[in-house]
């Protein structure tokens, strides 16, 4: 840090010990380099653990180079921006089935919306994993929490299909299709997740 003056000095030095003050809770550090995170915009939530800036000549003359050490709790670097696919039961829409590549190496847990939907199968054609639900309206999957509510916030869990597995996407491509009972109203699901690196 530096300052043209010592007015100048002193302001970027506050600045800098309250934007990295000891006891801090965590807060996302972004950062984009090429080769880590697929070479996306990702963060990982750090906290302050240690702050030096030794006073030395420099100092006085308005310059210090500051060293910080930050600690994260959780070792997984997230993608900055959630991804979204959209796919519908009727074979003649515009949008059946969804293809995608999931780069994360995190397998990611999926909230899944489906709506309009009866007893709706929702299948991953490439790793042959399925989840259904004994349901007719609309629902949110909330594959981390393994939990399921109504548009109006009633637990439907139990209404979950033998046989069913969570929704997980691992890395790699993945095939989504949608069937729903009610051939006549078109069902559709949108699954959003946030990739994960380690």
């Amino acid at each position: 840090m530096y300052g043209k003056d010592l007015d100048e000095f002193s302001k970027v030095s506050n600045d800098l010990q309250a934007a990295f003050r000891a006891g801090r809770g965590e807060m996302p550090l972004r950062f984009r380099f090429p080769g880590v995170a697929g070479g996306r915009t990702a963060f990982v939530g750090v906290r302050p653990r240690k702050r030096g800036a030794p006073l030395n000549l420099q100092f006085a003359y308005g310059v210090c180079n500051v060293v910080i050490e930050l600690f994260a709790t959780d070792p997984v670097l997230h993608a900055d921006a959630t991804r979204s696919v959209r796919v519908t039961s009727a074979p003649t829409a515009p949008d059946p089935v969804a293809y995608f590549t999931q780069w994360g190496s995190v397998p990611a847990r999926p909230q899944v919306t489906i709506m309009d939907a009866k007893n709706p199968v929702l299948l991953d054609t490439v790793t042959g994993l399925k989840f259904g639900v004994t349901y007719t309206g609309s629902f949110t999957v909330d594959s981390a929490a393994q939990k399921v509510t109504t548009s109006g916030g009633g637990d439907i869990t139990g209404l979950v299909t033998e046989g069913s597995v969570w929704p997980e996407f691992e890395a790699g491509d993945h095939r989504l299709t949608l069937v729903s009972e009610n051939k006549d109203v078109e069902a559709t699901a949108v699954a959003t997740w946030r990739e994960g690196w380690v």
